[in-house]
């Protein structure tokens, strides 16, 4: 079959094959999980911790991070759907409230995306971490039948859920929006929401 055909992984992706099932399986199971662990044990005592503990940040986050992420890209407008595929390292370091972060993203349609920012760590009810962020950083566009999103500089906000795992590790969801904030000829932007893996460095090496 030549490379240069119609059929590719990015058309299999949207037409319902095992990459798209298993991404919708993913999300369900981690939504049970996320709700599952945002309700406390057992009635409230008045030493409980509080609902939301911004700094300092519990062992279980301030730490070193590898992150992989799998979404379904352009899933809202469904012009130019496919699977993205992200990986990012999530530093330790912390300034006030906010770590640095870099990453890098690809979809079945071949866009590339390498970025780089800040997030911030929100502990709920000591289970659960909010994680919203922002970055920026360059993009390229893959195939023909990959969307245009106008401009070489994109920018990413994005808000995360994830559930603590037990050994540092977390699992959760995302949505995000990039868009070049008008600095193309055309802005059209794009929204992904997927899945999250988060484990600590320190595990792997």
């Amino acid at each position: 079959m030549k490379l240069g055909s119609r059929w590719s992984v990015g058309g299999a992706a949207r037409a319902g094959g095992p990459a798209r099932r298993l991404a919708k399986a993913a999300c369900g199971a981690l939504v049970g999980l996320l709700l599952g662990t945002a309700i406390p044990n057992g009635p409230a005592r008045a030493e409980d911790k509080p609902i939301l503990q911004v700094t300092p940040a519990p062992p279980q986050v301030d730490t070193d991070m590898l992150v992989v992420t799998g979404g379904f890209y352009d899933f809202n407008l469904k012009d130019n759907e496919s699977v993205e595929f992200g990986l990012e390292y999530r530093s330790d370091y912390q300034l006030f409230i906010v770590k640095p972060f870099v990453g890098a993203s690809v979809n079945t349609d071949g866009s590339l995306y390498g970025y780089a920012g800040i997030l911030s760590d929100l502990v709920l009810f000591d289970r659960l971490v909010l994680t919203p962020s922002f970055a920026a950083g360059a993009w390229k566009q893959g195939n023909s039948s990959a969307k245009d999103l106008g401009y070489w500089l994109e920018f990413r906000s994005q808000i995360e859920l994830t559930a603590h795992l037990g050994g540092g590790m977390r699992a959760g969801a995302y949505f995000n929006h990039v868009s070049n904030a008008g600095l193309g000829d055309t802005n059209p932007g794009v929204e992904v929401i997927g899945a999250t893996f988060i484990v600590p460095l320190r595990t792997l090496f």
